[in-house]
């Protein structure tokens, strides 16, 4: 039962944190390439 838990509660912090770093990482690149309001 814990082992479930631990598994579905890895992949929302490795989430929030991969959207903590990966942000400011893309604002950067957009600003570098002028890209600032392209659409994914």
């Amino acid at each position: 039962m814990n082992k479930g838990k631990i598994q579905n509660a890895v992949p929302e912090v490795i989430i929030k944190i991969f959207d903590l770093i990966y942000g400011p990482v893309r604002d950067m690149i957009d600003r570098y390439t002028g890209k600032g309001d392209n659409t994914d």
